[in-house]
C-alpha cells in the first residue's frame, strides 16, 4: 500500500509530529510505501490538510480541536473542512470523539485509535547522573510537558510536595520541558528535592521515565499525551487527572485524581483549567497492587491504521 502523509514534519519534535514520524516508520517496517505526493492509495492528513493534492481516499487524524468559544470558528475553519471531506476520522481517545462530534457533528466514519511508541523498556542507564540520582533518593517522581496552563505544572509540583510529606522516604521530582509561562516562574524557587531539567532529547526523557517510580501528568482535558505514552512504555505507573482521554490509556496502572466537576463535552478553555485537589491521595499504593502495565506498542497502533485504510479503500 502507498500511504501519503500530509501535514507531517519529520524534523519536528512536537507531539503530533513525533507520533506521526513513529507511525510512518512502523508503516515502512510493515512493508508499506510512505510518500508525500498524491500518487498513493490513501492520504493520511494530520490535524488539517495543506495545499498539496490529496488522494481520492482520505483519512483525517485529529489532534483535538480549538474548544474555547472565542477561538472556535476562526481557528477550527481548516480543521473542520478537512473533517468534512475525510472518508474516515481517527480520534485519539473516546474523550476526543465525544468533544469533536458534539461540536463538529458526526463524521462519515469515526474510529478511536490511541497513540503508541516504538520505545522499549530501558534496563540499563547510559546517563550516569540519573543512576546516581536514583541511588540518592528512595522515590523518584517525574513529569514532562511544554508547560502551558493545561498541563498544570503548579499542581504537579504541589502533588509532589504533598506526597513527600506523607512518607519518611527521601524523594525528588524531575521536571522536564520548557517553562515559558509567566505564572509558572515562581515555581523555580530553590527546593532541594525538585530538579528542573528543561527541554531534553527523547532518549534522556525515556531514561528519566524508566528510573522513575511514578510519572505525574495532571493535565486538564488532554487528548492522549505522548509523554504518558512514553512513561507507560517504560512500565512506569502514572498519576493523572480524571478529565480527558489520559485515563483511557493508563487504565488501572496508576492513580486517578478526580476533578471537582464532571467534564461534559462542549466548549471549554484549556488556558483556564479548574482547580484540582492534589491531597486526595492519603497513601501511595504498592505498585504491585496496580493493574498490569499497558501495551503502547506502535506496531499494534499501525496495524489498526492499516485496517482502517483498507476499509476506506474498499468503499
Amino acid at each position: 500500500m502507498r500511504i501519503q502523509l500530509n501535514n507531517l514534519d519529520l524534523s519536528s519534535s512536537s507531539g503530533p509530529n513525533c507520533f506521526g514520524t513513529c507511525l510512518a516508520r512502523a508503516f515502512f517496517e510493515m512493508g508499506h510505501e510512505v510518500v508525500f505526493d498524491s500518487n498513493a492509495d490513501v492520504s493520511l492528513v494530520f490535524i488539517e490538510r495543506t495545499g498539496e493534492k490529496l488522494c481520492d481516499k482520505v483519512v483525517h487524524r485529529l489532534d483535538g480541536i480549538w474548544s474555547s468559544q472565542k477561538d472556535f470558528e476562526q481557528k477550527n475553519r481548516n480543521i473542520k473542512q478537512t473533517y468534512a471531506l475525510a472518508d474516515a476520522v481517527v480520534f485519539q481517545s473516546e474523550f476526543d470523539k465525544s468533544v469533536v462530534t458534539k461540536l463538529f457533528g458526526e463524521p462519515k466514519q469515526g474510529v478511536v485509535i490511541h497513540n503508541g511508541t516504538d520505545a522499549m523498556p530501558i534496563r540499563e542507564h547510559k546517563f550516569t547522573g540519573l543512576e546516581k540520582l536514583r541511588q540518592e533518593f528512595d522515590i523518584v517522581y517525574s513529569c514532562s510537558a511544554m508547560w502551558h496552563p493545561q498541563k498544570r505544572l503548579r499542581e504537579n509540583v504541589e502533588l509532589f510536595k504533598h506526597l513527600r510529606s506523607l512518607s519518611p522516604d527521601k524523594s525528588c521530582l524531575i521536571v522536564l520541558g520548557t517553562i515559558d509561562n509567566q505564572q509558572n516562574y515562581d515555581l523555580l524557587r530553590a527546593d532541594t528535592g525538585i530538579f528542573y531539567a528543561g527541554c531534553q532529547s527523547l532518549d534522556v526523557c525515556l531514561e528519566v521515565y524508566a528510573m522513575s517510580h511514578w510519572f505525574i501528568a495532571l493535565n486538564f482535558a488532554d487528548h492522549c499525551p505522548n509523554t504518558v505514552i512514553h512513561a507507560l512504555s517504560q512500565e512506569t505507573p502514572c498519576i493523572i487527572a480524571s478529565s480527558g482521554g489520559t485515563k483511557e490509556i493508563v487504565r488501572d496502572f496508576g492513580i486517578v485524581l478526580q476533578e471537582e466537576n464532571e467534564f461534559k463535552p462542549g466548549y471549554f478553555d484549556w488556558d483556564s483549567p479548574p482547580a484540582l485537589d492534589v491531597k486526595q491521595i492519603k497513601q501511595l499504593p504498592d505498585v504491585k497492587s496496580l493493574g498490569s502495565h499497558v501495551d503502547v506498542s506502535i506496531k499494534n497502533v499501525a496495524k489498526k491504521y492499516v485496517e482502517l485504510f483498507e476499509s476506506v479503500i474498499r468503499t
